[in-house]
């Protein structure tokens, strides 16, 4: 038995056999009459083989930069339709809304007696209860719409003075004749919140003058998506402006309208706990609009509510984005053949994707490990992200030359398919021989 053979020998032995091999290949050609050259023409080229993808496809997450009122103690948002889309800061616990209470209102009285886009509705005979109350919330310093007995207002007109003018009294009024007493009315309002998982909200009167009318923040801004399901009361608290009876033209309190794409909602006012405000915004992110829910509670009365709720609204808007994660034409991945030539995968169209930052998207393209000469792959990459999914071809583009006869001889191992592996060749060259 001999010593076993070190691995610089190994190595030599390896290259001796190679020679080896040629030199019986260049006699197989002298001697057969060119047997080897033409079996080494006629074998299949080998495969090329595939690059990595050198680029991450997907869209990284961040933290969401959402622009936070300092004005403000509590508040809340949410992205219509994008989940965990949403975020809130400031007091946890319930904090008083002020006429938000009359948005409550109005939802509740609006299941009871619907009201088309473009309908008044009933008309309404005010009594001496109604001017009764008019009297005392007109002593509480409450917005109102004057009113006298026997007077007749729509329900439209009462829900646009109680939604624009915030009439104190307009709500109650609107309550007691939806439902008789205001008692039954907050019985009502208790059993509607519940149905809606709202428990966070709570009412002890329509015109929200009570302290006691409060909410978290985050039940606030989520009331916007039933004002979104009631056409009606998110086309009047829209309004900018409105006719009523007794006062003429009126303003909306709401100065926020039109800016950030806010296009409904509510404000509110209180002395002893500050300005509140919740409104719904559109917003076009490429070909996709977008629904915006903010609310913001316990505003100062030096601060500028309406600029607070858009500067909410805008820095929400600015976490969604359309990215585009390839160009058209873009190279994907490269194949690559051993005598030098190359072929591409690009896309064959841009693919673009709308990403909440926080999100992030996630890429899944799966490319043949190896492609023959003169095959052509087609292959799907999908960006999924936590708004949409969106799918792009990718297409090889190219035509390898194939390699020449002087390649292929020169590299017959290659060709024939002689591949040496150096570990398991290594083991047998090193193993002791007799």
């Amino acid at each position: 038995m001999g010593e076993p053979m070190s691995p610089a020998g190994a190595r030599a032995r390896r290259r001796w056999l190679g020679r080896a091999v040629a030199a019986l290949l260049a006699t197989a050609v002298l001697v057969g009459g060119g047997t080897a050259l033409t079996v080494t023409a006629l074998q299949p080229a080998p495969p090329l083989a595939g690059a990595a993808v050198g680029t991450d496809l997907g869209v990284a997450a961040a933290p969401a930069e959402i622009d936070w009122p300092g004005s403000s103690a509590a508040g809340a948002f949410r992205v219509v339709g994008v989940d965990g889309a949403e975020g809130s800061f400031g007091a946890a616990g319930p904090m008083p809304i002020a006429s938000i209470a009359k948005l409550v209102a109005a939802l509740v009285v609006l299941e009871r007696h619907p009201l088309g886009t473009d309908e008044q509705g009933p008309t309404i005979t005010i009594g001496q209860g109604d001017v009764d109350d008019l009297r005392a919330v007109t002593r509480e310093g409450a917005s109102v719409l004057p009113v006298a007995v026997g007077q007749q207002l729509t329900q439209r007109q009462l829900l646009e003075a109680s939604m624009l003018r915030s009439a104190a009294n307009a709500s109650t009024t609107l309550t007691t004749w939806a439902f008789g007493t205001t008692r039954e009315y907050l019985g009502e309002a208790r059993r509607w919140l519940e149905a809606h998982d709202l428990d966070g909200i709570r009412i002890v009167d329509a015109t929200g003058l009570s302290v006691d009318n409060s909410a978290v923040a985050v039940d606030v801004a989520r009331l916007m998506a039933l004002v979104d399901g009631a056409p009606t009361l998110r086309a009047i608290s829209g309004q900018r402006a409105a006719w009523l009876p007794g006062l003429g033209p009126v303003t909306s309190t709401n100065g926020a309208l039109g800016a950030a794409g806010i296009d409904s909602g509510k404000t509110g006012s209180l002395n002893r706990s500050g300005r509140t405000v919740v409104v719904g915004a559109s917003v076009e992110v490429g070909d996709r609009t977008f629904r915006i829910h903010a609310a913001l509670l316990g505003i100062g009365r030096s601060a500028d509510r309406d600029a607070a709720i858009v500067q909410l609204v805008e820095s929400v808007a600015r976490n969604l984005a359309e990215r585009e994660v390839v160009g058209a034409g873009d190279v994907i991945a490269t194949y690559d053949a051993l005598w030098g030539e190359r072929i591409e995968l690009r896309s064959r169209t841009a693919l673009r994707v709308i990403v909440w930052r926080e999100h992030g998207a996630t890429a899944d393209l799966e490319i043949p490990d190896q492609l023959a000469v003169g095959a052509r792959a087609s292959v799907a990459l999908t960006v999924t992200s936590s708004v949409e999914q969106e799918l792009a071809w990718l297409d090889t583009v190219g035509a390898p030359r194939p390699p020449t006869l002087g390649w292929r001889l020169e590299h017959m191992r290659e060709v024939l398919g002689w591949r040496f592996e150096e570990d398991r060749a290594g083991s047998r060259i090193g193993t002791s021989v007799s």
